[in-house]
């Protein structure tokens, strides 16, 4: 099958004009290291953290398209859009009178600047981000997942340009169907986000909400309560250095956990920085972050993440889109009547974009 996609897009792409096709690749070699209240072995390994085609093209001014695939490893799960976990984008695109209309699976606007921005560039990752991007479970027993990938959702958006800035309103699945379709769906996940463009384009806010209802289409859940997904950042993008900020507040439930209903709460604040200096980009990682677990009956949970990272990136050829980068990265984590557990990460790498 990947085969034959590969061989298609290929074969497309040799015969439209208008056709754009990429390959981007990331390998690491990562040495992961944890402190004895982890309890984990430590863990080094050479992995491609990234490895995916791109395909964008437009049939006219107005209508654009885009199919991006990732070969990394998946997941089993396959929701109501009958999409591979692997799929980013498979969109169309038209431009419309003062409004761009998008159907597929696309970008779903959900969370700050670290989460809008490629995961190829990543060495970190925050609390939230993690909940954004993957499966997130309570932490009183690691068992009860409360956020679902939702990066990448299928479903219908509307944008409206501002200027340089685009507003936009979007409605898709419901995260858990679009993981595992094996409920009906009732509920749609809803959204709205402002991404600005100020002073010349460096100056670059955003602000977004998402409220998605977890009634029917997760097991044991409230049929009443909706989550809800809001986050502010703020990046200033000039020719010699870059500066974002992000805060991020995610609140989900209640689901049962140990037959008790909970609230999981989580609220990232998270920073980062980098000073282009000729072909070296040295960058800087902050987070603070507080995970909050409120049981119907008894005390609540409370667990601190404080962390960040440094990293160095150096471009070989001025001319091509090609990296080599290490960074160290380290993650504590805080919980009452318990020993800080401390991860760390010495990753070591390159990055190539081809067209």
């Amino acid at each position: 099958m990947k085969r034959l996609l590969l061989l298609t897009a290929t074969l497309f792409a040799t015969q439209a004009h208008a056709v754009n096709l990429s390959l981007d690749l990331r390998g690491d070699l990562d040495a992961a290291s944890y402190n004895k209240a982890s309890k984990k072995p430590d863990n080094t390994f050479f992995t491609l953290h990234t490895a995916r085609v791109d395909l964008k093209g437009e049939m006219n001014e107005e209508l654009s398209y885009r199919l991006r695939f990732r070969l990394n490893d998946e997941s089993a799960a396959q929701g109501y859009d009958k999409l591979s976990n692997r799929v980013d984008y498979a969109y169309i695109s038209q431009k419309m009178e003062g409004i761009d209309l998008t159907l597929g699976k696309m970008l779903a606007d959900v969370g700050g600047h670290e989460t809008l921005q490629d995961s190829i560039n990543l060495y970190y990752k925050s609390e939230a981000n993690k909940a954004l991007t993957g499966d997130y479970k309570d932490i009183a027993t690691g068992t009860v997942s409360y956020f679902f990938p939702i990066k990448y959702m299928t479903g219908a958006k509307i944008g409206a340009k501002l200027g340089d800035s685009e507003f936009a309103i979007m409605g898709f699945n419901n995260p858990d169907t679009d993981n595992s379709a094996t409920t009906p769906q009732s509920r749609f996940m809803s959204g709205a986000v402002f991404k600005g463009k100020f002073l010349d384009k460096q100056l670059q806010p955003v602000l977004s909400y998402h409220q998605v209802s977890y009634g029917s289409e997760a097991a044991a859940a409230d049929p009443d309560h909706k989550a809800q997904l809001l986050a502010a950042g703020l990046k200033w993008d000039a020719d010699s250095f870059y500066a974002q900020a992000d805060y991020i507040d995610l609140k989900s439930g209640p689901l049962l956990v140990t037959a008790v209903k909970n609230d999981l709460h989580i609220q990232t604040t998270v920073a980062e920085g980098g000073l282009k200096m000729g072909r070296y980009l040295p960058k800087l990682t902050i987070e603070s972050s507080v995970v909050k677990q409120k049981p119907d009956t008894g005390a609540e949970l409370e667990k601190k993440f404080l962390g960040g990272g440094v990293a160095l990136e150096y471009k070989p050829f001025e001319d091509k889109n090609m990296r080599y980068h290490i960074a160290y990265t380290q993650k504590t984590a805080q919980q009452d009547g318990a020993d800080d557990k401390i991860e760390n990460h010495l990753i070591l790498g390159f990055m190539l974009s081809v067209k």
